[in-house]
């Protein structure tokens, strides 16, 4: 099964089910240059997927309750969060690329889906784990890492609001805070996004991407932050939108990622025009940020 048939079977991007196949989620094999899938192994993969989604609190980490998150601040949430997938691994064993291997030893993206209650969360560590160039351990250069470094890492890392701040922008806790409602949403609630993203925002944001881009008019934010970043960087009125384009970027991805955990496929342009909105929220006129989060408004009232 080629990438195209997987992506549709799975209903996800063609893009996941490579990243996919790289990561070894799926049993896949290269030839001549293209991805060939393992339908038995793809078949397990969404059947995992439909059982998170039917009862996201399942989870099978029996330490998670010796190192539950406090109720507390954003980034203390984040740090206990990273600091129990250390526990887990430490103690599951941790291996390199897949979410679990045939030894039942889990992968650190997985290890930080299981701890804790918001899944939200874990997008938005995965965002800040790769910022810091921390990644999952997954290319060539990096096979030399050894599982007490991957736990010592996990263990010994910090996150502070600062931290947010840089990766986010300064409303980097709205950004927060809708990366966690989008990774609650609904099939249903994702399809109402999409259907009020369609009517209207869609057409509207390409036709801006394309005047002051210089990109195609069939822009999407689908392009992972990179178009979402192009144009707001020509959008901004800030002192270096450069940066502010980064903000937008890393907040796009972990929106993108949590929507597409949460429903598929369905909502992501919509949702990452919010989270590019959000981010950018101040330095871009208010009727281009009500137009881009007017879709996600109705499901999530202001």
């Amino acid at each position: 099964m080629n990438t195209t048939a997987a992506a549709t079977e799975a209903h996800v991007t063609v893009a996941t089910i490579r990243t996919w196949c790289r990561r070894g989620v799926i049993a896949a094999a290269k030839k001549a240059g293209c991805w060939i899938i393992d339908t038995a192994s793809l078949a397990r993969r969404i059947a995992t997927g439909a059982r998170r989604h039917a009862n996201p609190a399942e989870t099978h980490f029996t330490l998670l309750k010796e190192h539950a998150m406090p109720s507390t601040s954003i980034p203390q949430a984040l740090v206990a969060r990273l600091h129990a997938a250390a526990a887990y691994l430490a103690e599951a064993g941790w291996t390199e690329c897949t979410e679990r291997d045939d030894a039942g030893r889990i992968g650190v993206e997985e290890a930080i889906r299981l701890c804790g209650p918001r899944s939200g969360d874990g997008h938005l560590l995965n965002v800040l784990l790769y910022q810091r160039g921390m990644g999952y351990w997954d290319t060539e250069e990096d096979k030399g890492v050894t599982q007490d470094e991957v736990v010592e890492l996990l263990a010994t890392t910090e996150i502070t609001t600062a931290d947010l701040e840089a990766t986010f922008g300064p409303r980097w806790e709205a950004v927060v805070a809708m990366v966690r409602q989008v990774a609650a949403l609904t099939n249903a609630q994702a399809q109402k996004i999409h259907t009020a993203w369609d009517a209207g925002p869609a057409a509207w944001a390409g036709e801006v991407a394309a005047r002051v881009a210089g990109v195609p008019v069939r822009f999407a934010p689908r392009a992972h932050g990179g178009t979402w970043a192009a144009w707001t960087k020509n959008q901004l009125a800030a002192d270096d939108p450069r940066l502010a384009a980064t903000w937008v970027t890393w907040a796009c991805r972990a929106a993108g990622d949590a929507a597409r955990d949460a429903a598929g496929s369905i909502a992501v342009d919509a949702v990452q025009a919010v989270a590019a909105a959000e981010a950018a929220c101040g330095l871009i006129a208010d009727v281009d940020y009500h137009r881009l989060t007017a879709p996600w408004r109705t499901v999530i009232p202001a």
